[in-house]
């Protein structure tokens, strides 16, 4: 091999190599990115007091996050005794934009509850939002979306069992001496939804009549953990492949669900579990409602505490001489709900580009070497 031909070899082999050292770099300034991107924990609050009577929850803060919906003569409104209270057809429900937003991750939802004692007065979470999909129910003869107050028409159109409210899922209602945890599931028969439950006694101190602490403390990943008055009283485990139903009209839909769940009691002895959940794997929707002119919900007292990406910090305005007074001037906020990346993870390192510059001048000088000592040869 001439010596001209070794260099050319040589100078191959080192570009290769410092080629492969600048990916490296890149992956690892990528895995750095991602690792430097922070997380704050954000907390909603909401309370109401005997001075708020009279007003509707669509007035109130409870309606910066949360969807408020009242049909068919229903009330979502404050009581005489600054309760929150659903009344016949009436929801609230994170819906679908801010649980992406908010309930990616870990959280926790802390409410004080009470109810009439029906199944039909219920809190929800790990839901979708409800107006994700249709489906033609052929009792009513509508485009049937599954909102928290309404009714699953699972015995009413043919299914092997009892119907209920909601259409997915992890809920939670209390009855006259229990309180009962029910997974929505997804079955072939009725329009597609039913509900599996097991009940609870009341732990002690528990108030028939009054309100009680429900925490629900969801690590996001694999399981709820369900607290009343502070006494634990059981744990849904969810996981496995997310995946989707063949739910809607068309049976096209794109949501998917943990479709496998556990519900354990306080001592980790298995009490149910299921391989057809709709247990949400996207985000986690949660709602409180009620339905029926006999029956009441009642509410207080959220704490609603999540994790989300850090905001990347914003830049301080130079004051100039003249200011321009136009709209596209001022600078919009983040909310502080969004998810962010810090500065610089989506954006060009110029330590990078600096490395590919230097390859580059490197290339071009190799290139000069070979085509000199070639002329010189001949």
């Amino acid at each position: 091999m001439g010596k001209h031909l070794k260099f050319f070899v040589w100078t191959a082999i080192f570009m290769l190599v410092l080629s492969f050292s600048v990916g490296s770099f890149a992956t690892a300034g990528e895995e750095d990115n991602k690792a430097d991107t922070e997380t704050v924990t954000e907390t909603f609050t909401f309370e109401t007091t005997e001075n708020d009577s009279g007003y509707t929850l669509a007035d109130t803060d409870l309606s910066d996050i949360f969807t408020v919906d009242a049909v068919a003569g229903g009330t979502a409104d404050i009581s005489d005794d600054g309760n929150a209270k659903l009344a016949m057809f009436s929801q609230v429900y994170l819906p679908m934009e801010q649980a992406y937003d908010m309930l990616q991750r870990s959280y926790t939802f802390q409410i004080d509850f009470g109810s009439t004692g029906a199944p039909e007065s219920a809190i929800y979470l790990r839901a979708i939002d409800p107006q994700t999909y249709t489906k033609m129910n052929p009792i009513q003869s509508v485009a049937q979306t599954f909102n928290f107050y309404e009714w699953d028409w699972y015995a009413e159109t043919g299914g092997s069992g009892t119907s209920e409210t909601g259409g997915s899922g992890i809920k939670v209602y209390q009855r006259k001496n229990k309180i009962f945890v029910d997974l929505k599931l997804y079955v072939e028969d009725g329009l597609n939804i039913r509900g599996k439950a097991i009940d609870f006694d009341f732990p002690e101190g528990f108030k028939q009549d009054d309100l009680n602490t429900y925490r629900f403390v969801d690590d996001g990943v694999s399981k709820v953990d369900i607290y009343v008055n502070d006494v634990m009283l059981c744990t849904v485990e969810y996981g496995g492949d997310p995946g989707t139903y063949p739910d809607g009209d068309d049976e096209d839909s794109e949501v998917l669900y943990y479709k496998n769940a556990v519900i354990k009691g306080a001592d980790g002895t298995e009490l149910l579990s299921v391989d057809n959940a709709r247990i949400c794997a996207e985000y986690s929707t949660i709602a409180i409602a009620n339905r029926g002119d006999k029956n009441e919900a009642y509410f207080n007292n959220i704490v609603l505490t999540y994790v989300t990406d850090k905001l990347p910090e914003q830049e301080t305005p130079v004051p100039t001489d003249k200011p321009d007074p136009s709209p596209s001037a001022a600078k919009s906020t983040p909310s502080a709900s969004t998810p962010q990346v810090n500065e610089g993870s989506d954006g060009v390192n110029m330590t990078y580009v600096l490395i590919a510059v230097i390859c580059a001048a490197i290339a071009v000088c190799a290139i000069i070497v070979i085509v000199i000592s070639l002329k010189k040869k001949k």
